[in-house]
């Protein structure tokens, strides 16, 4: 190739990714869109200090989740292990605030302070959001059914993968109109799924 065609080509290139919406693009996977969450404040006991500085992270979702934050607080006092309290605050765009809160295998799950009964095992529903809290022991693989018109994963303890998408600590995933998904966890892995009805 001359020099002549190499620099009209690479103007082109360079043209064309000015036009393009951003980044938003390669955030895209093929099966939804990716999240990047804030980490996860970690406290110590007494609640003195924090070990993180973490503020939650607003308009996750637009136009459905204005607000995300997941704190841990340790059980022994200075470092993280399972079983620890584990608290998931998320405000919507239509004024439900909730917390999911999960400590060894109870889950309670409260929407602006009154307290949900579950439906049947860590599963609860308020008018506008069915919330489940999925326990993948071991290498266990699950097809879910999903019901809403979007579905936020956000991944609890250990690796999930959704579909093709792998999730960790700082990395959610959201469906639009999606009927299924195979779900499978390494080790002891919790998924916390949100979705829309």
């Amino acid at each position: 190739m001359d020099r002549r065609k190499f620099v009209n080509s690479l103007a082109l290139i360079s043209a064309g990714a000015l036009v393009l919406p951003g980044t938003e693009l390669f955030a895209k996977s093929s099966e939804g869109k990716v999240i990047y969450l804030q980490p996860t404040g970690r406290h110590v006991r007494h609640g003195l200090f924090n070990v993180s500085n973490n503020q939650a992270r607003k308009e996750v979702i637009k136009n459905w989740l204005k607000s995300l934050q997941r704190d841990r607080f340790f059980q022994n006092g200075y470092s993280e292990q399972n079983g620890d309290p584990y608290i998931v605050s998320i405000e919507t765009s239509k004024g439900e605030n909730l917390q999911i809160m999960l400590e060894g295998d109870s889950v309670n799950c409260y929407v602006n302070s009154q307290k949900l009964t579950p439906n049947s095992s860590n599963n609860f529903k308020t008018k506008n959001l069915e919330i489940k809290v999925i326990d993948l022991t071991g290498n266990s693989t699950q097809m879910l059914m999903l019901k809403g018109k979007k579905s936020f994963f956000v991944p609890i303890e250990g690796k999930v993968k959704v579909g093709t998408v792998t999730l960790m600590d700082e990395i959610g995933l959201v469906l639009d109109d999606k009927q299924s998904v195979e779900v499978k966890g390494t080790n002891s892995s919790k998924l916390l799924l949100i979705s829309e009805i």
